[in-house]
């Protein structure tokens, strides 16, 4: 039981935690105590659980994460994803169970529950979370069971199945006309402008992006390319937005610059950069910096997902794909669309955009240099500057100071 802040007495009830608002007379603790008591014997609620003396999944779930924090195989965003989970979905409704008495009914029940809230994959992610914190607890010893309740077949059926969130049709910019018009748009700021011109010629992650330090780049020459070497992580081991390593081995890889990403980048330099940090870039200095004062030299993650609709809206261009808004990843779907659409073998789109190749193709990616450069050179995008957009710039550059 729990008192409101309007003085309302609360009652939940086990299985399903279910609220009953007491009537607005019940005042105090010791007459809801007896309202509670009349209720369980008239059967309008369910009798009240014993105490147990072993541990619950609330007086475990801080162990649980300390053991989590110390594997060096866990993420920082898996590590984000348990915890939210947790927070959000497991101690509101299983915390103060103890772990020996969770069955394979109860589970199933809130496997329904969390399906009637919840995405699918969302759903099978909170599941799995608690797969584990129930794994590990049989490992240390806080549940003796032979079995962990939560892997029952019956349990794994009430989950919905794994689907892609669109369906058949991936979200992306279907039009190179469109894609160009995103880069054009006066009312974008350069740095993001910039920012695009990278994911629309490289298919390069929004993490990637983020992580680029200028000794990664090659600007001049006959061959300018970019060495993709870390990311910046929206939740990094040394917290918010700090250098991670990068998704998988095969990201780790080196992608001719496209003409129009070169010019982008000379111009984010020298209208961008200089400006708001007030010096030239040195080696590791970000790319991309923050325009505050306190992430002048510091990477940072933007809210990419909504200055992309925001920015899409601004050029004339649809921030939806059907009944989907775009995200950031839509840039890199749009790269591995269009380059399908232009006759580009899988093997090379996979080392572009940082897949793992398949079988022996693996062994030979190194030799793949002259073909993905003629694979980039493929996409039909331009960097205009233009007088409109200069103008556009020197506004937002002000405000940015005026900020700092």
């Amino acid at each position: 039981m729990f008192q409101r802040a309007d003085g309302r007495w609360v009652l939940k009830t086990a299985p399903a935690w279910r609220q009953t608002t007491l009537p607005r007379e019940i005042r105090t603790k010791r007459q809801a105590e007896a309202e509670a008591a009349r209720l369980v014997a008239s059967g309008g609620v369910p009798a009240p659980r014993l105490a147990s003396a072993g541990p619950t999944v609330g007086t475990v779930a801080d162990d649980w994460l300390k053991l989590r924090e110390a594997r060096p195989d866990v993420s920082a965003g898996t590590l984000a994803a348990n915890r939210a989970h947790l927070r959000a979905h497991i101690l509101p409704t299983l915390g103060d169970r103890p772990l020996a008495e969770l069955t394979v009914p109860e589970l199933r029940l809130w496997v329904r529950g969390r399906r009637a809230l919840v995405s699918p994959h969302y759903c099978r992610n909170v599941h799995t979370t608690l797969v584990v914190l129930l794994d590990d607890a049989i490992g240390e010893g806080w549940l003796d069971s032979p079995a962990n309740p939560a892997r029952a077949q019956a349990v794994r059926a009430e989950l919905p199945a794994p689907r892609a969130a669109w369906g058949k049709k991936v979200p992306r910019i279907a039009d190179i006309a469109d894609v160009q018009r995103l880069l054009d748009s006066p009312a974008i700021p350069l740095e993001r402008a910039a920012r695009y011109a990278l994911a629309l010629t490289l298919g390069l992650r929004d993490g990637e992006i983020a992580g680029l330090r200028w000794r990664q780049l090659e600007l001049a020459g006959e061959r300018p390319h970019v060495a993709i070497e870390t990311a910046l992580a929206m939740h990094g081991k040394r917290g918010y937005a700090t250098d991670s390593k990068l998704k998988t081995d095969a990201a780790e890889r080196t992608l001719p610059l496209h003409p129009a990403a070169v010019a982008a980048l000379e111009e984010h330099r020298q209208e961008y950069w200089l400006p708001i940090v007030g010096r030239m870039p040195g080696p590791d200095d970000y790319v991309f910096v923050g325009k505050r004062r306190r992430a002048k030299e510091t990477g940072f993650r933007p809210k990419s997902a909504e200055l992309l609709r925001k920015d899409l809206e601004a050029a004339g261009v649809a921030s939806s794909f059907g009944e989907h808004a775009l995200t950031f990843h839509a840039l890199r779907r749009t790269v591995a669309s269009h380059l399908a659409e232009l006759g580009v073998p899988a093997d090379v789109r996979a080392q572009l955009l940082g897949h793992s190749a398949n079988g022996a193709e693996a062994f030979y990616v190194a030799a793949m240099s002259e073909q993905l450069r003629v694979a980039c050179l493929k996409i039909a995008l331009v960097w205009r500057p233009g007088l409109v957009r200069g103008l556009v710039r020197l506004l937002v550059q002000a405000s940015h100071q005026n900020e700092s």
